[in-house]
C-alpha cells in the first residue's frame, strides 16, 4: 500500500494549529483580564463563579497546550518524512 504525504499541507496544519492556539490563550487572558475586578467582591455565588472560572481556565489552558504539542508532533512527522524521502 502506497501512501502519498503532502508535508507542506501537514506544515501548514501544524502552523494554524498553533496561531489558533495563541488566539485562544489571548481571549483567555482578555476574559480574565475582564472579569478580574470581580475578585474582590465577597459574594459567595460570585466566588463560586470565578472557582469555576478558574477551573474551566486552568482546563482550557491545559488542552491548547496538548494542542500545541500535537502540532508540533506533526511538524516533526511531516520534516521525518521528507528528510527520508530526500
Amino acid at each position: 500500500m502506497e501512501v502519498l504525504l503532502n508535508t507542506a499541507d501537514i506544515q501548514a496544519a501544524s502552523q494554524k494549529l498553533k496561531a489558533k492556539a495563541s488566539e485562544m490563550e489571548s481571549a483567555i487572558q482578555e476574559a480574565d483580564s475582564a472579569i478580574s475586578p470581580l475578585r474582590g467582591f465577597k459574594s459567595p455565588r460570585i466566588v463560586r463563579d470565578l472557582e469555576a472560572w478558574d477551573q474551566i481556565k486552568a482546563e482550557t489552558r491545559r488542552t491548547l497546550e496538548s494542542l500545541v504539542e500535537d502540532a508540533e508532533e506533526l511538524a516533526r512527522a511531516a520534516a521525518d518524512n521528507e528528510a527520508a524521502n530526500s
